[in-house]
C-alpha cells in the first residue's frame, strides 16, 4: 500500500531546508578562507584574492539577512557566523602584512584582540551557557575593519603617494581602535555586567 505524503509535511520539510541556507552560507565562507590565502600568494594579481575577500564579506551580509528573513537565527549561526568573519579578517590582515601592505602593529593588535574575543566568547558559552552575537556597534566596527582591509589591496595604486599612504594608515588605525572599543563593550555587556548582577542576587 502506497502511503501519500501529507502536503503540510512537505511544506514543513521545505521550510526546514530553507532555514539551513544561512548556516550553509556560513560554512561556505569558512571554506573560502583557505582559498583566499592560496590565491593571495599563488596569484600575482591580487585582484583575484580581493574578489574572494569581497565575496566572502558579502556572504556575511547575505546569511544574516536570510537568517532574519526566514526566522532561522540559530546558536550555530550566532557562534560560527562571527567566527568565520573574524578568521577571514585575520587571514587577510596577516597576508597583507606579510607583503607590506598593512602596518605590522595594526595586525598584531587585531590578532590579540580577536584572541581575547574568542576566549571571551568561549567563557560566555561555557560558564554562562549563553551564545552572544554582535550588536550594532560590533557590526559597524567589523564593517569599518573590512573596508580598511579592502583598501589595503590598492596600496600600490590608489595610495602610492606618501600623503595617501599616511591617510590609509590613519584609517587603518581608526578601524583598529573601533574594533578594540567594540571588544571592550562586548566584555562590559556580556561578562562584567552579568557577573555583577549575579553577585547582587
Amino acid at each position: 500500500m502506497r502511503i501519500k505524503t501529507r502536503p503540510d509535511k512537505i511544506k514543513a520539510g521545505r521550510i526546514k531546508m530553507l532555514k539551513l541556507i544561512p548556516n550553509i552560507i556560513t560554512v561556505i565562507r569558512l571554506l573560502l578562507i583557505p582559498v583566499f590565502i592560496f590565491c593571495f600568494f599563488a596569484c600575482e594579481d591580487k585582484r583575484i584574492a580581493f574578489s574572494i575577500f569581497v565575496l566572502a564579506e558579502l556572504s556575511d551580509l547575505l546569511d544574516g539577512y536570510l537568517a532574519r528573513r526566514l526566522n532561522a537565527v540559530s546558536n550555530f549561526g550566532k557562534l560560527f557566523d562571527p567566527l568565520a568573519d573574524k578568521l577571514l579578517q585575520v587571514a587577510a590582515l596577516v597576508c597583507l602584512t606579510i607583503i607590506g601592505f598593512l602596518p605590522l602593529a595594526a595586525a598584531v593588535i587585531m590578532a590579540a584582540k580577536e584572541l581575547v574575543m574568542v576566549i571571551g566568547g568561549w567563557y560566555v558559552l561555557t560558564k554562562m551557557d549563553r551564545v552572544v552575537y554582535s550588536n550594532m556597534f560590533g557590526k559597524i566596527a567589523s564593517f569599518v575593519m573590512s573596508l580598511a582591509i579592502a583598501l589595503c589591496f590598492f596600496r600600490q595604486s590608489w595610495f602610492a603617494s606618501p600623503g595617501m599612504s599616511l591617510a590609509l594608515n590613519i584609517f587603518i588605525y581608526f578601524s583598529v581602535a573601533l574594533s578594540v572599543l567594540a571588544m571592550v563593550q562586548y566584555g562590559i555587556l556580556n561578562i562584567i555586567r552579568p557577573l555583577k548582577e549575579k553577585k547582587r542576587k
